[in-house]
């Protein structure tokens, strides 16, 4: 009897279980398709996608290679994880991290070697089962990038430190910055622009900026209508950063006599703190001097300090800096350099102009404050009917990577704010347009500018009508809280195994 029941039931049970697999399939499936928090949070800051004329580039590949750069840093090491999402503040971080080191481990993003690390898996997973919502991934994905300065107030990109991975991953690092464009040529994409705008930076870098603007209007044929301008200002200079090393000066300046494309030459942006440049800096920044009598300490032409407490305002250790003779009160600044260079080099092009941002507090003009100045000049330019019945206007901004996508928006966004403050916002248009050579920086450098990207993609994310729930200030580096967490982070045997059965459909149709 007992086996005649068994018999009668066993395919009922194999119904069930045949029933219970499908559905779970099926429930596994569907949670696959819906966005992870990740993806939804990317997305708003403008990970989403791009057309260029030579190539489209999808959502998920935009997506994975900003996971990629992450993995590659070691941001989703365990320790790092728990780090931030202690930081962070959010409720639960037990669980959160939970959470995220499950998807962090089944894709291997937890390990060194990007070869091995599977980006889909954890763009379709990461923040899945937590309490994150959008704003709180933005704040996770800014905070985390952050990691990349360790960089003091002032310090300047080119002086931060080398670290291992950046020579053992160059080769996959590069290849993802490709993908989030940090790396080749941007070029223009009108015939004709209302006005263009040059970078202001250091010396070799308004260098080539004119020499590569020089360059586009001639390839590609384009007319700029208006002035063309220099975003200079008060920055001081000093040899470290404004000197050129000789060999490299030699062939930049050969590209602008044979009028070719700076993409072919062989150099690095910046050059490093070699021997070479410095001396040429410190016979620069003499001559320069020379030239507008502007009087050095004849015994004692150049200063250096060497630890903060001995720096005036606005002054760092280990730079080099002019040593003005006693009663000078003029400077050698950012803004008298490109003067120069226009002079000296180019006095064709004489129609260039600067426009000179003072400083603030002791602190250089920057990507925002030099492109407000410009906006308000042009701006004021509307207002006194200087083009008539236009209402729609395009400026060419001349930069280079890894540095045009971050400073266009924080350019466009100035231009907006001057708008606004004019009360022309509701019926004027600007654009801004960021053009440049392909990158020629280190790693180092490329790093620190994807941090700085995504820092201006989340100020616009969370712009007029959105209240954030972490003020800017406790994610970026500089003002944050950097100190390290006392609460242990929770080892492997700690990580939720409930979840396993899931995991494996997830993963299986990811």
């Amino acid at each position: 009897m007992a086996k005649y029941v068994s018999q009668k039931l066993l395919p009922i049970f194999l119904g069930i279980g045949v029933l219970a697999t499908a559905y779970y399939i099926y429930d596994a499936y569907t949670k696959s398709l819906t966005p992870s928090v990740f993806e939804s949070s990317a997305n708003i800051l403008g990970f989403n996608g791009y057309k260029k004329t030579d190539q489209t580039i999808n959502a998920a590949q935009h997506q994975e290679a900003l996971l990629k750069q992450f993995q590659i840093a070691g941001y989703f090491q365990p320790e790092n994880l728990w780090h931030t999402i202690n930081h962070l503040g959010v409720k639960d971080p037990i669980t959160t991290f939970t959470k995220m080191y499950s998807a962090v481990k089944r894709s291997k993003a937890d390990q060194s070697d990007p070869s091995k690390f599977n980006a889909k898996i954890l763009r379709k997973n990461l923040g899945k089962g937590t309490n994150l919502d959008e704003q709180d991934a933005m704040d996770f994905l800014l905070y985390t990038a952050q990691n990349a300065f360790g960089r003091k107030p002032g310090q300047e990109r080119n002086e931060l430190s080398y670290q291992d991975w950046m020579n053992k991953y160059k080769q996959d690092y590069f290849e993802a910055a490709k993908i989030l464009r940090l790396i080749d040529r941007e070029t223009p994409a009108h015939k004709e622009y209302d006005e263009a705008w040059i970078a202001g930076a250091s010396r070799i870098g308004v260098l080539t900026r004119i020499i590569d603007y020089h360059y586009i209007l001639s390839k590609y044929g384009i007319k700029v209508k208006g002035k063309t301008e220099i975003l200079a200002g008060e920055r001081g200079l000093w040899a470290n950063i404004d000197g050129i090393t000789p060999i490299v000066r030699d062939k930049i300046m050969e590209t602008y006599k044979t009028k070719s494309d700076l993409d072919t030459i062989d150099i690095s942006l910046p050059v490093g703190e070699d021997k070479e440049r410095v001396e040429e800096g410190k016979e620069y920044i003499t001559s320069l001097a020379g030239r507008y009598g502007i009087k050095l300490n004849p015994t004692a032409p150049f200063i250096q300090y060497t630890t903060k407490e001995d720096c005036p305002p606005g002054h760092f250790p280990a730079r080099l800096y002019p040593n003005y003779a006693e009663g000078e009160s003029r400077k050698l600044t950012e803004t008298l350099m490109s003067q120069d260079l226009i002079a000296t080099y180019f006095p064709s092009l004489n129609a260039i102009t600067t426009v000179d941002t003072l400083a603030e507090q002791h602190q250089r003009p920057t990507t925002s404050s030099t492109a407000r100045d410009a906006a308000t000049k042009f701006v004021k330019r509307i207002v006194d009917g200087e083009f008539g019945d236009q209402k729609e206007f395009v400026i060419l901004y001349e930069t280079n990577n890894p540095y045009v996508e971050r400073q266009e928006i924080a350019t466009q966004r100035e231009v907006n704010k001057v708008l606004k403050a004019y009360k022309l916002d509701k019926s004027y248009i600007i654009k801004i347009e960021g053009v440049g050579f392909k990158c020629k920086q280190d790693i180092t450098t490329v790093h620190s500018e994807l941090a700085a990207l995504i820092a201006e993609k989340w100020k616009t994310a969370t712009g007029e009508g959105v209240s954030p729930k972490r003020p800017i200030e406790k994610l970026l580096f500089q003002t944050r809280d950097n100190s390290s967490i006392t609460t242990p982070w929770l080892n492997n045997s700690e990580v939720d195994t409930g979840r396993v059965f899931q995991d494996f459909f997830d993963e299986y149709l990811s």
